[in-house]
């Protein structure tokens, strides 16, 4: 349940702009409520909690540069089971590609390789998506699958 700080004023603005329903709220604390796409968001002095079952129908009215949904996709492999062994990565949005990696591992089996990706220590770095790195072994990892 996102809980988005900000001038919920301007945030009704916005979100009237975009065609929601609106309702007075139910308690001296609740200013407004509002509903639009399968998103309700209830306004309080300085915040908006936003529920529902798609909360960014809301959240990407109020907060337009925040961003959107990122979709990760990463792949391990190996070259003979054991053999040379890599990692690999691409974080998509709705615009494209937005970054992407890869890493040599050593020697290992596909399922050390698959299982590698997995591990919290191989994620993507979060300062990664503002990064553009096209890489041959990502892209043919992706195709391979």
């Amino acid at each position: 349940m996102p809980v988005v700080e900000c001038d919920v004023d301007d945030a009704r603005e916005r979100l009237d702009a975009a065609g929601a329903s609106f309702s007075e709220g139910n308690s001296e604390y609740e200013r407004w409520h509002a509903d639009l796409g399968d998103a309700h968001a209830v306004a309080y002095d300085d915040k908006l909690v936003v529920q529902g079952g798609n909360p960014t129908d809301i959240t990407a009215v109020v907060e337009p540069d925040r961003g959107g949904r990122v979709h990760a996709y990463f792949d391990g492999a190996s070259r003979g089971n054991p053999g040379p062994a890599a990692v690999g990565w691409v974080l998509v949005s709705g615009d494209g590609i937005v970054a992407e990696g890869n890493d040599r591992i050593g020697r290992a089996t596909n399922n050390q390789a698959e299982y590698e990706r997995c591990s919290p220590s191989s994620r993507p770095p979060r300062s990664s998506a503002s990064t553009r790195s096209r890489s041959a072994a990502t892209a043919s990892s992706s195709r391979s699958r």
